[in-house]
C-alpha cells in the first residue's frame, strides 16, 4: 500500500504534459527581415522548430514540377564539408527528428530534439542551408526510391485513390500540378535545378521561424540570423495568386482501374475557390465533425452502423490560403459501391432540404470546444496551429478563444454554408477498383475510366 501511495504522489508531481492550463502567448522578434516566434514551454527540456517559407510548389512552374519537394527532401544529402552519412550521424547523435512539408502555397521544415543539444544542431542546419550541394549519388538514390514508390501505387489502392482524387478535384485550377514529381518529371530534376531552387528559397522567399521550448532556445534566433546564409530583408517574396474559377462539367465520375481489387476505394468531394473558403474555420470544423469526424458521425451511422458497408467513413474540409477541398473518404466492397454512393447522395439531399439537427450540432460543438485544449499535448502541435493561422491570415488569438468561437457559430450559418458548397452535381466521384465496376457505376451516369498509370 505504501508503494502505491508513493507512486501516486510521484505521478501527481509530474508536469501535466497533456494540456496547458492556459495557452501561452507567442513572443515575437524580427531580425534582418526574418520573423521569429517563440512559445515558452518548460515542461520538458526539449525544443521544436519549424521554418516556414512563404512559397511552395507553385514556384516550380510547368518546366520544374516537383523541384521544390525534391529540394527539401534532399537538403541533408551533403555539402562539400560533410557527406550525407556524416550529417545523418551528427543529427542522430543529438537525437534530432526532422521532417518537411511542401504545399502549393508554402513550405516548411521541422526539427526537434533536446534543448541542451540545440546549438550544435542548429549550426549544422544552417550549414546545410548555406552549403548544400545535392550530390549526384544521393540524388539518383532518391529518384530511384520515388520511382519504385510510384510504380507500386497500383497495389496501394488507398494512396492511389488519394493521389487521383487530389489531381482530379484540382483539375483546371492553378493548383492542378502535383507537389511531388511524377515519373517523367523525376527524370528532369538534376543537381543544378536543386541548387537553383535552394538559392531561390534562401535569397528571395520570405521566412518565419517558429520555436517552442525552454527560454534557452529563444537565443537560437541569433544563430539563424548569423549562419544560415539567408537573404535578409531582400528575401521578402510571398506567394500570392489570383484566378477565375473555370466551370466544371456536371457530375464527374471516374473509375481508376487496378487489377485484383475486391474492395473499392471511394472519394467524393470538390474544389473550393477563394470565395468558398471565406466562412470561419470553426464552421468548417463543425461541418466536418458532424458529417464524418468520428464513430458517432452521420456517415459512420449511415454506412457502418445501419448497413455494415465499411469500417470507416470520414469527411474533411481542407483549407489553404487561396483554395480548399471537401473530401469524403471510405472503402466499400465492390458489390455495394453503387449503393454506398447513393446512400451518401441521399444523405446530402436530406441535409440540403432539412438542414443539420440542432441537438446533434450542439453535441458536436461540445466535443470540439472541450477537446481543443487537448489537441496541444505537445507544444509542437500548438506551434503548427500558430503557423497555419499566420499563413491563412487568421488571428492567432482565435486559438485561445476557440471554445467561444465554436459556440458562436449558429445553426443557420452551418446550413447556409453546406447548401452553398454541397450541390451533388458539383461533386467529383473517384472510385479505385476493378474494371468490373464499369457497368455498375454506369447506372449513376457517365463514367470516365482511367488506368492507374495515368497518375504515375
Amino acid at each position: 500500500m505504501q508503494n502505491i501511495i508513493i507512486g501516486i504522489l510521484f505521478f501527481l508531481s509530474l508536469p501535466l504534459y497533456s494540456s496547458w492550463a492556459n495557452i501561452p502567448a507567442v513572443q515575437k522578434d524580427l531580425i534582418d527581415g526574418v520573423e521569429y516566434n517563440w512559445i515558452e514551454d518548460e515542461r520538458f527540456p526539449s525544443y521544436y522548430i519549424s521554418i516556414y517559407f512563404a512559397d511552395g510548389a507553385l514556384s516550380d512552374g510547368k518546366k520544374g514540377r516537383g523541384e521544390t519537394d525534391m529540394m527539401f527532401s534532399l537538403l541533408d544529402s551533403g555539402t562539400k564539408r560533410y557527406s550525407h552519412q556524416q550529417i545523418a550521424d551528427a543529427l542522430e547523435f543529438y537525437g534530432v527528428s526532422t521532417d518537411y512539408r511542401v504545399t502549393h502555397e508554402f513550405s516548411k521544415i521541422n526539427f526537434s530534439g533536446l534543448a541542451k543539444d540545440a546549438i550544435p544542431t542548429i549550426k549544422m542546419v544552417c550549414h546545410i542551408f548555406d552549403k548544400a550541394i545535392f550530390p549526384e549519388k544521393e540524388l539518383h538514390k532518391s529518384q530511384e526510391i520515388r520511382r519504385n514508390y510510384l510504380r507500386s501505387l497500383s497495389s496501394n489502392h488507398e494512396a492511389l485513390a488519394d493521389k487521383a482524387f487530389r489531381r482530379l478535384t484540382l483539375a483546371n485550377t492553378p493548383f492542378e500540378s502535383e507537389v511531388e514529381p511524377n515519373l517523367k518529371e523525376l527524370a528532369a530534376i538534376d543537381r543544378k535545378s536543386l541548387r537553383r531552387k535552394l538559392e531561390y528559397f534562401s535569397q528571395k522567399v520570405k521566412k518565419k521561424v517558429y520555436i517552442s521550448g525552454p527560454r534557452s532556445v529563444w537565443n537560437l534566433r541569433q544563430i539563424f540570423a548569423r549562419e544560415c546564409g539567408w537573404g535578409g530583408k531582400e528575401a521578402n517574396f510571398e506567394r500570392e495568386i489570383s484566378y477565375e474559377t473555370t466551370a466544371r462539367p456536371m457530375q464527374d465520375i471516374y473509375l481508376v482501374t487496378v487489377p485484383s481489387a475486391t474492395q473499392a476505394q471511394l472519394r467524393i468531394g470538390r474544389f473550393l475557390d477563394k470565395i468558398d473558403i471565406q466562412p470561419r474555420t470553426e464552421a468548417f470544423d463543425l461541418m466536418s465533425s458532424y458529417l464524418g469526424g468520428g464513430f458517432n458521425s452521420l456517415l459512420m451511422e449511415e454506412l457502418r452502423m445501419k448497413r455494415g458497408m465499411t469500417y470507416g467513413a470520414y469527411a474533411f474540409i481542407q483549407r489553404q490560403k487561396f483554395y480548399g477541398r471537401t473530401s469524403i473518404v471510405t472503402a466499400i466492397r465492390d458489390e455495394e459501391v453503387v449503393e454506398g454512393i447513393n446512400v451518401i447522395k441521399d444523405l446530402f439531399g436530406q441535409l440540403l432540404e432539412n438542414g443539420f439537427e440542432e441537438k446533434r450540432l450542439s453535441l458536436v460543438k461540445s466535443y470540439l470546444a472541450g477537446s481543443n485544449i487537448f489537441s496541444f499535448e505537445r507544444s509542437s502541435e500548438l506551434m503548427e496551429r500558430v503557423m497555419f493561422y499566420d499563413h491563412i491570415l487568421k488571428d492567432v488569438d482565435d486559438i485561445s478563444n476557440y471554445e467561444a468561437l465554436v459556440n458562436k457559430v449558429q445553426l443557420q450559418e452551418v446550413n447556409d454554408y453546406f447548401r452553398k458548397i454541397s450541390s451533388w452535381d458539383d461533386m467529383v466521384i473517384v472510385v479505385v477498383g476493378s474494371d468490373k465496376l464499369i457497368k455498375k457505376l454506369s447506372a449513376l451516369g457517365k463514367v470516365r475510366v482511367l488506368p492507374a498509370s495515368h497518375f504515375l
